[in-house]
């Protein structure tokens, strides 16, 4: 008994030193490409790009990063200033322990432009979970908002009073969460993305297969979406989700589902401004709370994007700059230059 707490003891002491000079390395190898502004007493990430009013604030999904919209950035740059940030505990982000609810993340947003300097009115462009960040947003802060665009944004009600099998996923995801991150803080997670990074698969998924079919289900889910990004982002994607931040971050983002769901029971109305509703080639109840979305602002509209999933700032990148641009064209004032328009802009139904 005594050499096996031995042997365990060793290992976990030789993981905690390979996770240790593995961070030391990442944080050389990939440093931020943006700005650390401190917020609240974290220091958030924010990456700005090119030049022009107004601004267009690019809010991610619930445990995404600023390089999910790399190349809509890179695209709308050219034709206004554009900015993507990572919230507390994701990307090149310092964790904060607050609760992660809508409200809480839209101050911290205002007070990141603020501080970064970024001149109000914005066009808040959310997708998924950041469809009600910036929401939230827009009805704190209504004079320093000039137009939403949400790209499949999450619905208000869809966690608000979860049913059976939504909470099974619920304390699913949150209990996969705080083991990914108790497994990073070891060096587990480290280990099992470099094995893949070096063409070593056997390993990682007889880890992943260990914790059942919906975690090895949910894990491969989301390398497929990772790999539709820049091949030069992926080793920034894999240094981000080698420690243990992301993992508890997202943790207490899906712990808080029904409580930020709540938070728009008898939220603010939204202003007047023009929205415009992205939604994933969908049907039945999934359509209908879209459209529902659409109908908060009377100058609401709503778009289904045929033959693209979830991500849709992966799947069809030129599809969110078209309607950014749009939504541009809309805001700026008339004596403003045109926006200029992709010459073949993607075919898109109603």
């Amino acid at each position: 008994m005594i050499t096996l707490l031995l042997i365990v003891a060793a290992t976990i002491a030789l993981g905690l030193v390979y996770q240790l000079l593995g961070t030391w390395r990442d944080a050389r190898s990939y440093p931020a490409p943006g700005k650390l502004i401190e917020v609240a007493g974290s220091r958030l990430h924010i990456r700005m790009t090119g030049q022009g009013s107004p601004t267009v604030v690019l809010e991610s999904g619930i445990a995404a990063s600023s390089v999910s919209w790399t190349a809509v950035q890179s695209a709308l740059s050219k034709h206004t200033t554009v900015c993507s940030y990572d919230r507390a505990g994701f990307g090149w982000s310092e964790p904060d322990s607050r609760s992660r609810i809508p409200s809480q993340l839209a101050d911290e947003l205002h007070e990141l432009l603020t501080r970064a300097g970024l001149p109000p009115p914005f066009v808040l462009v959310g997708h998924s979970f950041g469809g009600l960040i910036v929401r939230a947003f827009a009805a704190r802060y209504p004079q320093e908002t000039a137009g939403l665009v949400l790209v499949d944004a999450l619905h208000h009600d869809e966690w608000l009073n979860p049913t059976g099998p939504q909470r099974k996923v619920l304390r699913g995801g949150v209990w996969f969460s705080w083991l990914g991150a108790a497994l990073a803080s070891v060096g587990v997670v480290r280990l099992c993305l470099d094995l893949l990074t070096r063409g070593a698969r056997r390993t990682p998924r007889a880890v992943m297969k260990s914790f059942g079919k919906n975690v090895t289900g949910l894990i491969t889910r989301m390398v497929g979406e990772v790999t539709k990004l820049p091949p030069e982002v992926w080793p920034a994607i894999r240094a981000h989700w080698s420690g243990p931040h992301s993992f508890a971050t997202m943790a207490r983002y899906l712990a808080a589902l029904p409580k930020s769901s709540a938070e728009f029971l008898e939220a603010s109305p939204l202003p007047p401004v023009p929205l415009l509703v992205l939604s994933a080639d969908c049907s039945g109840d999934q359509l209908a709370a879209q459209k529902e979305l659409a109908s908060l602002c009377a100058d609401g509209e709503c778009r289904v994007v045929s033959g693209c999933g979830h991500w849709i700032q992966l799947d069809r990148p030129e599809v969110v700059v078209v309607a950014v641009l749009q939504m541009l064209a809309k805001v700026r004032p008339r004596s403003s230059a045109p926006t200029p328009q992709p010459l073949n802009p993607p075919k898109m139904s109603s």
